[in-house]
């Protein structure tokens, strides 16, 4: 008869048995899941091409997408084998929305194993360009090195490629990208200057200031006496994109430019500008901020979202502000059931604002 001292060690003997028969069980039937989701997704592409991953046919396919945050769940989990979504995502024989999908699973893998990816991905010119743009992000959110700086940075010479690994080099903060960007300002291509902007937004360089600001003015001129609807939209997108930017590099010297435009810029470079008035993160925007929360003539109840939202970046919960964020949201909730919103979006952000705030 066992003891009870041998019982307990043969009862957790049996223990680990059947743990490893099952974990060996699951890890099968996961193995069998995960290739049967690669297989569905290689189907839909050739069901439907590139448009496949262009109209999002993948991406929002209801039951592709359980499997998707299933098996992504697993692999956050450890339960998953690395190697077999690797092979899959390295596989030139499968469709390159497949591939990125893979990527996509990969993005909590080790960071050796991204840098892995994405520089043989992106070095392989005959890749598929946008599977090359997903290996930019591989590499960025993996190794910072000057190694993986200059293979971006050659990467760039690529037009295809060059908006992706510009901004991520300036994100990086690689001085390289400020005297490319400032040239690219000067660039007759709509699309070209504007990512220009956005990339000189993302250095958070505050001497881009010098650079950005003056275009703002011309731009309206040129606007003004425009008749073209194309040309006016574009003026318009390159404009809010400047004031963002202006955010965005945290030159002091742009907090009378957008606090200028916060409360007299139409109503779309409002919102830019107050937004941008949140990442400058100047306390001497606060007064500014509550006059248009709290201003008692009917506004746009968003705008008063993005005040409240702009104050919380700012940092300052003083009782005062707090008040006037209260102020704020019954306002706000009044104009919401007044232009018949559905729904309480609006106040309950405002309150979440408020909420952060308070418990900064």
């Amino acid at each position: 008869m066992l003891k009870q001292k041998d019982f307990l060690k043969f009862f957790s003997v049996l223990v680990v048995i059947i743990s490893s028969i099952s974990n060996a069980f699951c890890s099968t039937e996961d193995s069998i899941k995960v290739e049967q989701f690669f297989n569905r997704l290689d189907s839909i592409y050739i069901q439907y091409g590139d448009s496949s991953m262009e109209y999002g046919i993948i991406s929002d396919t209801i039951i592709t997408r359980k499997n998707f945050m299933e098996i992504d769940s697993l692999f956050r989990s450890n339960l998953l084998d690395t190697t077999q979504i690797v092979n899959t995502t390295l596989n030139k024989q499968r469709p390159w929305v497949t591939r990125i999908m893979g990527i996509n699973i990969l993005n909590t893998a080790s960071l050796n194993v991204l840098l892995q990816i994405g520089q043989q991905i992106l070095s392989d010119t005959t890749e598929n360009i946008e599977l090359r743009k997903e290996a930019i992000y591989c590499i960025a959110s993996s190794d910072t090195s000057e190694t993986s700086r200059n293979i971006l940075f050659n990467a760039s010479q690529n037009p295809d490629l060059w908006f992706e690994s510009m901004d991520i080099l300036a994100q990086m903060r690689d001085n390289r990208v400020l005297t490319l960007m400032t040239d690219s300002l000067q660039s007759s291509n709509f699309i070209n200057k504007i990512r220009a902007i956005t990339v000189l937004g993302s250095l958070s360089d505050p001497s881009v200031y010098q650079s950005l600001a003056p275009l703002y003015n011309p731009l309206d001129s040129i606007r003004q006496q425009s008749s073209s609807p194309d040309t006016i939209t574009q003026l318009i997108a390159l404009q809010g994109r400047i004031i963002t930017s202006l955010g965005g590099i945290r030159n002091q010297s742009a907090l009378n430019f957008l606090t200028d435009k916060a409360q007299n810029g139409e109503y779309y470079f409002s919102i830019n500008a107050i937004e941008a008035l949140g990442e400058l993160g100047n306390t001497n925007a606060v007064p500014v901020l509550i006059q248009i929360m709290t201003q008692p003539l009917k506004i746009n109840p968003f705008k008063r979202l993005a005040c409240a939202q702009a104050l919380v970046k700012i940092g300052n919960n003083s009782p005062e502000v707090l008040g006037e964020i209260e102020t704020a949201i019954h306002l706000a909730t009044v104009e919401c059931v007044e232009e018949g919103m559905v729904g309480t979006y609006i106040e309950d952000k405002m309150k979440e604002a408020f909420d952060e705030l308070r418990n900064k």
